[in-house]
């Protein structure tokens, strides 16, 4: 050893391994879980092809984000007006499938349905408005429901950030004709302050909610079928879980079995149902759609929650969902 040789102090050495640890141990968390740290938080980015843009949390729930952090979002259907670039008022053509599957709604050929409107601010969120006072208004997909992966045996997840007007009804969204069996949600605000979920085919299957409190609010609706029975949510209460009202929430069901789900080759409507396939207007939607997110399996409930919670994020004070 030369005269310049140093040794490390106890002290200094300690310092230096602690430093080390955090550096490795900050590493493996990034790594492990996408967390991005910063002074106000922690946020969960997701992954390129999730429909999931980030989700903030206390660092103090750490752990049970942790967990939250590897749902599988992978949507085969993502329509999220706050990531186009339209001007208020513009006329919709075409609103882009941000899966990355090239399932973009655009214009209907049924030959008296316009396109929607974009309005940059509802109640502070940006949406597709549709309007059906002068002209019935929507859009469908090229793509048929089986080509997209929905045929209805098995499992879907739909989940939608809506905002019905006061006095409406009419069909948010449609998959399906039936030729075989169509599933699909609408407001009933002015006749029965009730929100209608209809399984159509051989017989008419029809579960409704209460709807009171919803004209002219945002919020977000998910309705899960499990390959076997329906589960529907609420700004995150579940209203109608497996086949049964639960919550308190007044529930009625025609007929009492659920029918087997047989989604059919046709185009995934928004904004209006088209029963027969060839109906040029049949119930229109007034009101607006922010966020469309459709999945072909069953959301666990921490997916369900995880991606409820980030819609509640991205959509600030209008969307309120319970516990996030």
């Amino acid at each position: 050893m030369t005269s310049d040789d140093r040794s490390v102090s106890p002290v200094v050495a300690t310092i230096l391994m602690v430093a080390i640890v955090v550096i490795i141990s900050a590493s493996i968390g990034t790594v492990a879980f996408g967390f991005a740290d910063n002074l106000g938080g922690t946020t969960i980015a997701a992954n390129n092809e999730q429909c999931l843009q980030s989700l903030d949390f206390d660092p103090n729930d750490i752990d049970s984000f942790a967990n939250s952090a590897t749902a599988d979002l992978d949507c085969i259907l993502w329509f999220d007006a706050t990531q186009e670039s339209f001007e208020d008022g513009d006329q919709i053509s075409r609103w882009a499938d941000r899966s990355g599957n090239g399932f973009d709604a655009t214009s209907s050929d049924l030959s008296n349905i316009e396109d929607p409107k974009y309005i940059d601010d509802i109640d502070g969120v940006s949406a597709i408005r549709f309007d059906s006072a002068d002209e019935f208004e929507g859009l469908d997909t090229d793509a048929t429901a089986n080509e997209m992966g929905l045929d209805g045996d098995s499992q879907f997840t739909a989940s939608t950030v809506v905002r019905p007007d006061n006095e409406v009804d009419g069909g948010v969204m449609q998959i399906g004709t039936d030729q075989g069996t169509t599933w699909g949600f609408k407001p009933e605000i002015n006749a029965e302050k009730q929100w209608v979920f209809l399984i159509l085919g051989e017989s008419t299957y029809v579960v409704t909610y209460d709807a009171e409190e919803d004209a002219e609010e945002w919020i977000v609706l998910t309705h899960v079928y499990d390959g076997d029975s329906m589960s529907i949510f609420k700004n995150g209460k579940p209203i109608y879980e497996r086949g049964e009202a639960v919550g308190g929430g007044a529930v009625t069901q025609t007929p009492e079995e659920e029918p087997t789900l047989d989604i059919t080759n046709d185009p995934y409507n928004i904004g209006f149902f088209n029963f027969d396939g060839t109906d040029t207007a049949d119930d229109p939607f007034d009101g607006s759609i922010a966020e469309i997110v459709v999945l072909n399996k069953a959301f666990s409930d921490t997916d369900r929650e995880v991606l409820e919670c980030s819609l509640d994020e991205k959509h600030g004070s209008a969307v309120n969902v319970e516990n996030c």
